[in-house]
């Protein structure tokens, strides 16, 4: 089980193996559902058969609202994982000056009962 993709200037570079989920750079697809939508598949699977521990790191410089809602879903499912008493260590990595994208971290983690640990770029 595994999703590799590289980034380019309007897509975030994603990785997610061996329980460890990676998305960092710019989030502005045109077309956020068909791009994050494999990676909600695989995570939607991973569920069936995870790690004990599933680590997660969000290191974004800028994501658009359609990227922002597929982070939200994104999240929404590893939140299943701790539900179903597995762990879920999520770290959100930015500037602490970056309004936008603390406010994002934000919102998305009081969406879901898995606490976020802010790390600044």
């Amino acid at each position: 089980m595994s999703v590799l993709i590289d980034k380019t200037k309007s897509t975030p570079f994603v990785k997610f193996e061996e329980g460890i989920l990676e998305i960092s750079g710019r989030a502005i697809p045109e077309h956020s559902i068909e791009f994050f939508k494999p990676l909600i598949n695989e995570l939607e699977r991973y569920i069936s058969h995870p790690k004990e521990l599933t680590r997660v790191v969000f290191g974004l410089e800028y994501a658009n609202s359609g990227a922002k809602r597929l982070l939200m879903d994104i999240c929404i499912v590893l939140e299943k994982l701790k539900e179903n008493g597995n762990s879920v260590d999520i770290k959100w990595i930015c500037d602490p000056e970056d309004d936008h994208m603390m406010e994002l971290g934000k919102d998305i983690e009081s969406l879901v009962s898995i606490p976020f640990k802010y790390v600044p770029r």
